[in-house]
């Protein structure tokens, strides 16, 4: 996996925005390593989850407004404004006050303080594969990949 190039990605994401998959590459090869996304059902099934949530890297931050998440004690959406301020985030959209919490907590950012740090480089890749490793309810979902279960990982 690590002979991907920027033309591997642009044709499995032909929607990508200009420019951004050669930016996005050193990070994009960071998490699969970081990750172990480093077969070809993994890669496969990771960047095909990041493609559906993203739009093909299009949306780094939920479209919604994020007042459906109001209130949600679940996500640990208990304080005013938590719904809008803590709505999906990065590649893979992380959503919830907690769940931006842990995902800071491990890439070393205070993504409470500012959870828009996760639509920016390297967080909205790294975000994505911590949450691929070890955020999913399914569990690592590198191992449902490696089953070729790829409905499981998305």
């Amino acid at each position: 996996m690590a002979s991907l190039t920027a033309e591997h990605l642009h044709a499995i994401l032909p929607g990508a925005p200009e420019g951004d998959i050669e930016e996005e590459l050193p990070s994009i090869h960071h998490v699969m390593r970081e990750y172990q996304i480093n077969t070809k059902l993994r890669f496969a099934a990771f960047i095909a989850n990041v493609a559906k949530e993203s739009g093909q890297l299009h949306f780094l931050e939920e479209i919604d407004e994020g007042w459906y998440l109001e209130g949600r004690e679940d996500l640990g959406n208990i304080y005013e404004g938590d719904g809008p301020r803590f709505k999906g985030h990065g590649y893979i959209q992380i959503t919830g006050r907690n769940n931006h919490s842990v995902v800071g907590q491990a890439l070393g950012v205070d993504a409470i303080s500012d959870p828009e740090i996760l639509t920016r480089m390297p967080y909205a890749w790294l975000s994505a594969g911590y949450y691929w490793r070890y955020m999913s309810s399914w569990g690592d979902l590198n191992d449902y990949a490696d089953a070729g279960d790829f409905e499981s990982t998305v």
